[in-house]
């Protein structure tokens, strides 16, 4: 087995001769390299692969695959077990019981917001605070500058502001629906709160989640949510919908 250095403490090869498997380690989250693997690889094979690169730059390796496809059943039978799931999330605002539950009134004391209205630092902070707490327990942020770096131009470019949404609470913002464009893809939308100990939280993110679904049916947009079981509220309000369909996915972990 054979590991090689292509770029100093950030990409890495690993072949036997027959196969090949790759690792990379980016600046957000220094708990964990990414396995990148062609699906041809045999599960032994691949686990030798893993296990070389991840010696080598001393880290576990984690990848992304939906249930029930062919790069999930490669990746368990190499040894990989799920740590965190998203849940199917895709949501058509269009169907009449999706409709129904999305025009639940807002309670009294909550203002709902544009993004329209931030300043692009006021996103970013936002969404920064945000993916911070979401990810602290299980994939911790590394590097703050190296998000910065990262999400603002990827939010400056992808950020439907129109179709965005925040709650407030005597002017400080609670709770974020950002919908972000992917290519002609479905806009996805994170959805949580900015805040996960206030008591409102989880009415907060109901109403943002609602009002999304309202913003995107109306525009004619096909929309799914991005998150994780794990997430104190959003999976919470997303078994309320209706109707949710779609596949889920994996992050799996080896090594």
């Amino acid at each position: 087995m054979q590991v090689t250095e292509l770029e100093p403490g950030t990409r890495w090869t690993a072949t036997d001769g027959a196969h090949e498997a790759g690792a990379f380690l980016g600046r957000l989250h220094r708990t964990h390299g990414w396995l990148s693997v062609e699906p041809d690889v045999p599960p032994e094979t691949l686990r030798d692969l893993a296990t070389a690169l991840s010696t080598e730059i001393g880290l576990p390796l984690v990848a992304k695959a939906v249930p029930g496809t062919a790069r999930h059943d490669q990746l368990v039978a190499a040894g990989a077990r799920a740590y965190q799931s998203c849940p199917p999330s895709e949501v058509d605002g269009g169907r009449p019981d999706n409709t129904a539950w999305a025009a639940a009134p807002y309670p009294d004391g909550v203002q709902v917001g544009d993004v329209t209205e931030l300043g692009q630092g006021q996103v970013l902070d936002l969404f920064l605070q945000l993916y911070t707490w979401v990810h602290e327990e299980w994939g911790p942020l590394t590097d703050e500058l190296a998000a910065r770096e990262h999400f603002g131009p990827m939010l400056e470019e992808a950020l439907a502001r129109e179709l965005s949404v925040v709650t407030l609470r005597k002017g400080t913002a609670t709770a974020l629906a950002y919908a972000l464009r992917d290519g002609d893809g479905p806009l996805c939308v994170v959805a949580e709160a900015v805040d996960p100990t206030r008591s409102t939280a989880l009415e907060d993110v109901a109403i943002v989640m609602r009002e999304v679904v309202r913003r995107t049916a109306a525009a004619g947009a096909a929309m799914y949510f991005d998150g994780h079981v794990s997430d104190p509220h959003y999976p919470r309000v997303l078994a309320t919908i209706p109707t949710v369909t779609g596949s889920g996915l994996d992050l799996l972990r080896l090594g």
